[in-house]
């Protein structure tokens, strides 16, 4: 073997963090979602702030991923004013969602493929002389796991009753943030 041989890592997840964000936050909370979800919780939609190359160098950039991160005691409400005006607002809101339990989503390997002999491979559209043996791996994104609560006012709207608590993964329960209806473990269709 020359020294020109290498070994080359090429991964199967990409990580496509995209630079359309979902959602829209206006005065703090987001836009045009069934739940009022504060800003606070970029983190755990994926939100970050990202480096990407363009011609005038470097840019950071907002973009958002897809391993959610929601965790235990986080609490949304379906309107801003109950995260200001508790009380007042206890008369208007429909929903509290209280969070019990959580596993933020993640990328786990799932597979390694190896070249059993180096190979001969392209550079800039053309053939090398250089060798490389490649190392392939697979990757899938394990959504993880969110169990929560929904509370509703009372009748007499001076505090909160249970209504129910359902399990379900980050992605499903993003989705439910955002329309509304909520697709559970066991695969029950519920909308709010």
């Amino acid at each position: 073997m020359k020294n020109t041989e290498t070994i080359m890592r090429l991964e199967g997840y990409v990580d496509r963090r995209s630079i359309v964000i979902n959602p829209m936050f206006s005065q703090g909370y987001s836009v045009g979602w069934r739940f009022a979800v504060p800003e606070a919780f970029k983190d755990a939609l994926d939100i970050k702030l990202t480096s990407r190359r363009c011609k005038a160098g470097n840019l950071s950039v907002l973009t958002q991923g897809k391993n959610y991160s929601f965790s235990a005691n986080d609490t949304i409400y379906d309107t801003p004013k109950a995260y200001k005006m508790w009380k007042e607002a206890l008369k208007e809101f429909k929903y509290c969602v209280e969070i019990q339990e959580a596993v933020p989503a993640r990328n786990i390997q799932t597979k390694v493929f190896k070249t059993c002999d180096p190979v001969n491979y392209k550079e800039d559209g053309k053939t090398s002389n250089r060798r490389a043996l490649f190392i392939f791996e697979r990757t899938r994104t394990d959504y993880g796991h969110v169990k929560f609560k929904i509370l509703t006012p009372d009748q007499a709207k001076g505090k909160l009753e249970l209504q129910g608590v359902y399990e379900t993964d980050q992605e499903k329960f993003v989705y439910f943030l955002q329309t509304g209806k909520l697709i559970t473990n066991d695969d029950d269709f519920i909308e709010f």
